[in-house]
């Protein structure tokens, strides 16, 4: 776990001019390994990083080339973030692995596996313990989204090799059918892992994790295991999260030209959460949930929580190296991921869900009209043979009228599908244009034949054709900074289960239209002189979104809706300045120097003449988001390092009458990384000044400018966190 120094993702104002005056991109690749070698193509947009030289890159140095090259490709802005640049932390949830991103908002209540994560406000209505909307999750290309949305128990950012970023419109040739755009997470495998290693981490509100791994070639063989596990008791009552993991991957080497690979992950999660609390408990003491009145009290007995017994993913890629221009890869995926709760008052419902994947990949490069071309066809398509929810009688007196019924709904036959044909075109020396045309298809199957409402529920099985595409361009002024500039339009449907939502003891059927979503975006990326940073700017016009509210504040559960027309538009900056530095670093030795990384990401998301709210601003993300780390690195292996969070005031409801409080947060953190070592350690400081703030909110329909319970999800106090790992 070397020394990561993750490049913040948002340059400074002054950090712009500099890289405009000064002709480099914004942007750049994440930090270049030292010494820092020019890249042969232009760095993907993840923002920098600083990492120290350890001997696991000398495996990875070659993919992770390659995968930034492929990024680099993108008209667009998108991030590369590798391990060695985030492992020498505390790393348990997602929202350790992404932060510092731009345009990324990522807020966990304490180990909670499902943290907040919105990207270019996607999602920005879901709570903690939600199935996560607005963003095509996959693994090693395969996804993990299905009709339902995404499952997050199987998330586990210490068994990734590299994590790549498709930022809103720019997923669109992963099969993204999302407005937030994609996450691939890459799997270590045994031509990049350590033979062996053991990581302990130990930490405030009882905290404890370890994970241990191999990873190895044996001839035509490789092979690679992860065993994880973690428990937390977390900082406010009733709150305790628990996950053992298990990852593993078969390669072998059928030929030199074919390679295939079985993957299996496997979860049991079990999260337990209060459902947030009023503004006033939060300034108060958010380590205590108060039971000041009935709701609350509820809230305080039976607290929400989520049991995930077997969760797993199987899945299989096959790779055909067809000649020198072209290759295929071919990939299936069975996900099973069941949960059970929430409690004994609101009585017990059981969730069942099974998704079928296939991914086929072709990607050639050729001449086109006598011009350099690079051509993509991706196929993706998802199928749920088996889907449903059931609910059973609660066991209390104070459970709410449809919890007191044994019902069934059945999703089952819900599919999507996408098939994208893109091109990449050289019609000059450094400028390319970029087209892409994507059919999709969609099936939503909503079966209450079981559900014993008073009334008639309509059953649903409806399908949709659509298409999503992009035209754009990219302008390569060196082999290390290029521009950009992309008009694409997007569409996401609902998932499978928004169109039925139960709230405070009613049962609603909405019939929801498909989201759309026209976005323009222009931007820079690049690295020069002590500057590596990237610049986003972008605008989109959104058809029927898909939102979601709490009617009224003692609601379980939200209620879906298509919005009239929205936009979405913002500005994404990173930069990482090397403010001093004496000697460059080398293989055996790490650069002595002092790096400023700043990530600063600008939100503008409002209704467009809507007839009840007009211009409002859409609530559940904070207008300005501000990181920056202060990093000294030895050549010896030390580091020292320190860190701000700043997150502005934000509406929590779309009446725009109540807001969370703007907070910022002090951190500090201390290692010992050597570069050709075989452990190192870390010692991590947050909130420092032990501020009290909401990191995150659910968002609520009118508060009529009044406080509500149930609302705002406590960020954690002063908490100190340590670890150490072995590696061979």
């Amino acid at each position: 776990m070397q020394y990561a120094k993750r490049a913040p993702k948002h340059l400074s104002f002054l950090g712009i001019a500099a890289l405009v005056c000064g002709g480099g991109a914004a942007e750049a690749q994440q930090a270049a390994e030292p010494p820092p070698p020019p890249p042969e193509a232009p760095a993907p947009e993840s923002g920098t990083e600083v990492k120290t030289v350890v001997v696991k890159e000398s495996k990875t140095q070659a993919t992770n080339e390659a995968t930034a090259e492929d990024l680099s490709l993108v008209p667009g802005a998108t991030s590369l973030i590798t391990a060695d640049q985030v492992d020498n932390q505390h790393l348990t949830t997602m929202g350790d692995l992404l932060d510092f991103q731009p345009g990324v908002f990522v807020q966990s209540a304490g180990n909670s596996g499902a943290p907040k994560i919105s990207i270019r406000g996607s999602g920005i209505n879901d709570g903690h313990l939600y199935f996560r909307t607005g963003i095509q999750y996959l693994f090693d290309g395969l996804p993990i989204t299905g009709p339902s949305g995404t499952p997050f128990e199987l998330w586990n950012p210490q068994d990734l090799a590299s994590t790549e970023v498709f930022r809103g419109a720019d997923g669109l040739q992963s099969g993204a059918e999302e407005l937030g755009g994609a996450i691939n997470f890459t799997t270590h495998t045994g031509r990049d892992a350590y033979e062996f290693e053991g990581r302990f981490d130990a930490g405030s509100y009882g905290f404890f994790g370890g994970e241990l791994s191999s990873g190895q070639v044996i001839g035509p063989w490789d092979y690679y295991v992860s065993v994880s596990s973690f428990g937390a008791d977390n900082f406010t009552p009733n709150s305790a999260s628990k996950a053992f993991r298990v990852t593993a991957n078969l390669g072998y080497e059928i030929t030199p030209s074919i390679t295939t690979r079985i993957y299996f992950r496997y979860a049991y999660a079990y999260e337990q959460e209060l459902w947030g609390i009023s503004k006033a408990q939060v300034a108060a003491d958010p380590s205590v949930a108060h039971p000041l009145d009935p709701a609350e009290l509820l809230n305080a007995v039976d607290s929400s929580r989520r049991d995930n017994p077997s969760t797993f993913w199987l899945a299989d890629k096959t790779t055909f190296k067809l000649d020198d221009g072209s290759d295929l890869w071919v990939g299936f995926d069975y996900n099973h991921y069941p949960i059970r709760g929430p409690g004994a008052i609101f009585g017990s419902t059981d969730w069942e869900f099974d998704d079928v994947s296939a991914v086929v990949n072709y990607k050639r490069s050729d001449t086109l009209f006598g011009l350099d071309s690079i051509t993509t066809v991706n196929l993706l398509g998802t199928y749920t043979p088996n889907s449903q929810v059931k609910a059973y009688p609660a066991n209390g007196t104070l459970a709410l009228a449809w919890t007191n019924l044994a019902a069934r709904t059945s999703f089952t036959g819900s599919a999507d599908a996408n098939l994208t044909l893109s091109n990449e075109l050289q019609v000059a020396p450094d400028l390319w244009l970029t087209n892409a045309i994507a059919g999709i298809y969609t099936r939503r199957v909503n079966d209450f034949s079981k559900y014993p409402i008073p009334g008639e529920l309509p059953q649903q099985d409806k399908g949709s054709a659509d298409y999503q595409g992009r035209v754009g361009a990219r302008y390569d002024f060196s082999p290390t900074s290029q521009v950009f500039a992309a008009i694409s339009r997007s569409v996401q449907p609902e998932r499978a289960f928004d169109p039925v939502q139960f709230g405070g003891g009613y049962v609603t059927v909405g019939q929801l239209k498909n989201q759309t979503a026209t976005s323009y975006e222009i931007g820079a990326r690049g690295s020069w002189s002590i500057f590596d940073g990237s610049i986003s700017l972008y605008h989109t016009d959104v058809e029927n979104e898909l939102l979601a509210v709490k009617v009224h504040p003692t609601d379980i559960q939200a209620t879906y809706f298509n919005a009239s027309p929205t936009t979405h538009q913002g500005v994404e900056i990173g930069l990482d300045t090397t403010l001093w530095q004496d000697s460059p670093g080398s293989a055996t030795e790490a650069p002595h120097r002092v790096v400023l990384r700043q990530n600063f990401t600008y939100n503008d998301f409002y209704y467009d003449h809507d007839p009840t709210f007009g211009h409002n601003t859409l609530p559940g993300v904070p207008p300005l988001y501000y990181q920056a780390e202060l990093i000294y690195q030895h050549p010896s292996g030390f580091y020292a390092g320190v860190n701000t969070e700043y997150s502005s005031e934000y509406y929590v409801d779309y009446a725009n009458s109540y807001s969370n409080s703007e907070y910022a947060l002090l951190g500090a953190k201390f290692g010992y990384a050597p570069p050709d070592g075989h452990w190192d350690g870390y010692l991590q400081f947050k909130n420092l000044t032990d501020v009290h703030y909401a990191s995150s909110v659910l968002t609520q329909y009118n508060n009529h400018g009044q406080d509500s319970i149930l609302t705002f999800y406590p960020g954690d106090g002063f908490s100190v966190f340590g670890g150490i790992s072995f590696h061979y």
